[in-house]
């Protein structure tokens, strides 16, 4: 059952839907009445890897410093920068947080850059496939509501969050401000995302959308906060710049996308995914192996010789193939895919040659 609650309601207002409980608004939520129940968001979570559990490229590595981030930090989060001359280094790490998650990402400023040029930006940013997001119905006149939330810590200032659709040709930044009593603490962030009834909206296998939490911004990033745009916006003129201070340390952690048909705008309770099946999530668009395959030896010479195997999962697309392999005198190999297998080919050019494949990456991301 669904319904839409009252529109800016009063403490103490009471609503009462057709086949339903009594609902009373009261403490900024709707609580089922007699039950002391909050009435949330759904449960499911469209993040993929909320909790920084699966980084299979990079595991804890410390990434950077660099002017010019282009990296995944943790499988489905990138971190990404134009900064020069100012450099940020990028790491996960393992520090609990306030829900028990393990992991978080931490950003460093390795080189301050007081003054932001018009293109500079750093941000932290996840696309989410079309088709878990298809149930928005965004683009359309029934367009949904959702509530986003996230863990962060990092200095005093203002930073934007943003949801952008899939091209980037329509935003909603959101400003939050951490206060000097809450800098360098965890805090949670919560937002309310109305429904985009205008723009183009994806609904497959592409970018459907993207959540981008924003810590430095030029002007040419720069959009209103708390209205659904056109154009490609991941800050506003309010915003901090978090590359002004040496050694300035952001951490991004526990992020939600949850679908908020009623209109509650509160979360649900945080889950930590299970570990095995966020694996699987984030095999879909990425996976890596050490050693993958091993074509044996024929014996005749200048034959082709094949051996195939699935993915893990099933991947969003056919990835592109990557790894290094070996053939004696001269021989040819090479690494192809569809969206569920993998096959190894090679062209052995004398008797006993053999061929191994390793270090294979699977790259099916956005």
């Amino acid at each position: 059952m669904s319904f839409d609650f009252p529109n800016a309601p009063s403490e103490g207002t009471t609503f009462a839907p057709t086949g339903g409980p009594v609902y009373v608004y009261t403490g900024g939520v709707w609580r089922m009445q007699g039950s002391g129940q909050v009435v949330t968001a759904e449960a499911r979570n469209r993040v993929v890897n909320p909790a920084m559990q699966i980084s299979q490229e990079w595991g804890n590595t410390l990434l950077g410093p660099s002017t010019a981030l282009a990296t995944y930090v943790t499988d489905q989060w990138q971190g990404v920068s134009s900064t020069s001359p100012g450099q940020v280094s990028q790491q996960r790490v393992q520090v609990v947080t306030p829900n028990g998650s393990q992991n978080r990402i931490r950003m460093i400023v390795t080189t301050a850059k007081a003054a932001l040029a018009a293109g500079d930006y750093l941000s932290l940013y996840q696309p989410v496939e079309g088709i878990r997001v298809a149930d928005f119905r965004w683009g359309t006149a029934n367009a949904k509501q959702v509530v986003l939330r996230f863990g962060f810590k990092g200095p005093a200032g203002t930073y934007t969050a943003s949801i952008r659709n899939g091209v980037a040709t329509r935003t909603y930044p959101v400003n939050f401000t951490i206060s000097a009593g809450q800098a360098n603490l965890d805090t949670e962030q919560v937002f309310v995302i109305p429904g985009d009834t205008a723009g183009t909206w994806v609904t497959d296998t592409a970018s459907g959308l993207i959540v981008t939490i924003n810590l430095a911004a030029g002007t040419s990033s720069q959009g209103v906060a708390g209205v659904w745009q056109a154009g490609n916006f991941t800050s506003t003129a309010a915003a901090s710049n978090g590359l002004a201070t040496l050694n300035n340390t952001f951490e991004l952690f526990d992020v939600g996308l949850y679908l908020d048909p009623n209109a509650t705008g509160t979360p649900p309770p945080w889950q930590m995914p299970d570990e095995a099946q966020e694996l699987a999530a984030c095999q879909r668009y990425f996976y890596a192996q050490v050693g993958s395959g091993w074509i044996p030896p024929y014996y005749n010479n200048f034959v082709g010789r094949g051996i195939s195997a699935r993915h893990p999962v099933v991947m969003r697309i056919a990835p592109a193939m990557t790894g290094t392999g070996a053939a004696a005198a001269g021989g040819t190999y090479g690494i192809s895919a569809s969206v569920e297998m993998v096959s190894y080919a090679a062209t052995l050019n004398q008797p006993a040659d053999g061929v191994s494949f390793s270090n294979i990456k699977a790259n099916a991301r956005m």
